[in-house]
């Protein structure tokens, strides 16, 4: 779905997310999006269409953490693409460009945490004292140099992200804030090395 190829639709929903409905002639694909904090959020993406495409603005620079619950996702980046299955992760560093997401079964639903590096909080101690996660560290050392770093279906990846799928109480964004601090104090302890 090229942007000026689709019609999108708005609408905000009582748990406190805006879903974004895209619609073209190849398919479908749905975004809710949850505003966690000054600027983290977290969307679940549904698509039924074989392609998608998002735009950072200029001199945008934002970390993207994506988890495949079912289907397949391709997604290309200025130094290559990775491909996600189901129970899969990756973690993206982009920077004024523009992504294209491939869906080659025509199905993907999944998770995609994007963190502005320019607005969002540089460390999480401010919120447990004891916790000093920084995402553009924990992201600059799972990439490496490059703009990307996937973790092929690991069990601790998957016992966190099904409990995301399934909110289990009323305060989603207060649940959805707490999991993905926990998600990127597990990711800051992986070994890149172990995970290649």
């Amino acid at each position: 779905m090229e942007k000026s190829d689709y019609k999108v639709i708005e609408s905000s929903s009582s748990d406190g997310s805006t879903i974004y409905s895209f619609v073209d002639k190849s398919g479908d694909s749905q975004l809710r999006v949850y505003d966690l904090m000054t600027g983290i959020t977290l969307t679940h993406h549904s698509a039924h269409t074989n392609r998608f495409y998002s735009y950072t603005k200029k001199g945008e620079s934002l970390i993207e953490i994506y988890h495949c619950r079912e289907g397949r996702m391709e997604c290309s980046y200025k130094d290559g693409y990775f491909y996600l299955m189901p129970g899969d992760l990756a973690i993206g560093i982009i920077e004024n460009c523009k992504n294209e997401y491939i869906f080659p079964l025509n199905h993907y639903h999944g998770i995609t945490i994007t963190i502005n590096t320019a607005i969002a909080p540089k460390c999480f101690s401010c919120f447990l004292e004891d916790v000093n996660v920084q995402p553009i560290k924990v992201a600059s050392k799972l990439c490496n140099g490059n703009s990307f770093f996937v973790i092929r279906s690991r069990s601790y990846i998957e016992d966190l992200f099904s409990e995301m799928y399934k909110v289990p109480c009323d305060s989603t964004k207060g649940y959805y804030k707490i999991k993905v601090l926990e998600l990127l104090l597990i990711l800051s302890g992986v070994d890149p090395k172990e995970n290649r």
